[in-house]
């Protein structure tokens, strides 16, 4: 038994070897370049808005990619960037659909464990570009599974959904005006704001820091990650109920008025808070962290 496991491990090491070698050898031939080891090539592809069509809705659900949300005032239709990955042997990767009928504009791109079989993907040209007129209003929900997701410029929307599973969320160079609520979601990622109008703000990550660098100005504010700090310092936040909430990061934060405006829930277990809790104001402030401190300072300018 012990001879035989001894073969066995000398066989692993031996097999292990052999495919690092082959790797390096590959790899120095490439010229060191990781995108020449990839065996997957990627084909941009572009929508254009027809002039008879009508879109009030967004939907963009993809995979492996970033995707970049651009508001331009010099545009009068949307337009629309984004990348088919194909196999060596021309197969395409996934199934990609595109459609912009009743009102709405949807790419939404799906694979399975089957097509990524005995794939070497390092494309980086990989991208999704969606460009809109900034005096149009629109309903926007933008995801994608390993990809960081940016918006830019001044835009107007009814509703605006950004997801990612493993990437960072960054609005910090746009001016939005949303009439309904404001989403950010990340699992494993940052998120920089800029200026935020609307009824309702949200974000959530859970490995991440979270910071405010723009004007916000919402009814009701909900800002929550596990691991990193919260920062909202840039300007003070006019709102009527906020919440800060992070398990192992600190809160920092300026909001507009006197604290005397303000019922405050305040809890940390292994921190510093320079406020207490304390009922009587007619907004409402949270924050709760469990190991980190609390400093929240309020201004009227």
């Amino acid at each position: 038994m012990k001879k035989f496991l001894k073969i066995t491990t000398i066989t692993g090491v031996c097999l292990t070897l052999l495919g690092a070698l082959t790797f390096g050898i590959a790899f120095g031939s490439a010229g060191w370049d990781v995108q020449e080891l990839s065996n997957v090539k990627a084909e941009q592809k572009r929508y254009e808005q027809k002039a008879d069509t009508t879109i009030e809705s967004i939907v963009i659900d993809v995979e492996n990619t970033d995707v970049r949300v651009v508001f331009d005032e010099s545009v009068e239709t949307i337009s629309l960037d984004y990348s088919q990955r194909f196999k060596k042997n021309g197969d395409p990767i996934g199934k990609i659909t595109l459609n912009d009928q009743n009102g709405g504009l949807r790419l939404i791109e799906k694979t399975s464990w089957t097509d990524h079989v005995l794939i070497w993907d390092f494309t980086a040209d990989c991208k999704t570009t969606l460009t809109l007129p900034a005096n149009n209003v629109y309903a926007l929900s933008i995801e994608t599974d390993n990809g960081d997701i940016t918006v830019r410029g001044n835009g107007k929307v009814s509703s605006l959904s950004l997801t990612t599973d493993n990437g960072d969320i960054s609005t910090k160079n746009a001016t939005i005006d949303c009439t309904g609520k404001v989403s950010l979601e990340s699992d494993n990622g940052g998120m920089a704001l800029g200026n935020l109008s609307a009824k309702t703000i949200e974000t959530e990550t859970d490995n991440g820091n979270v910071k405010i660098l723009g004007r916000l100005i919402a009814e009701q504010i909900f800002f929550e990650t596990h691991n990193g700090n919260i920062t909202a310092t840039a300007y003070p936040i006019q709102i009527n109920k906020i919440a800060f909430e992070t398990h192992n990061g600190n809160i920092t934060a300026h909001l507009f008025g006197a604290s005397a405006d303000y019922t405050k829930m305040i809890q940390t277990h292994n921190g510093d808070s320079n406020i207490r809790s304390e009922k009587g104001g007619e907004k409402t402030l949270i924050a709760e962290t469990h190991n980190g401190d609390i400093e929240i300072t309020f201004k009227t300018e």
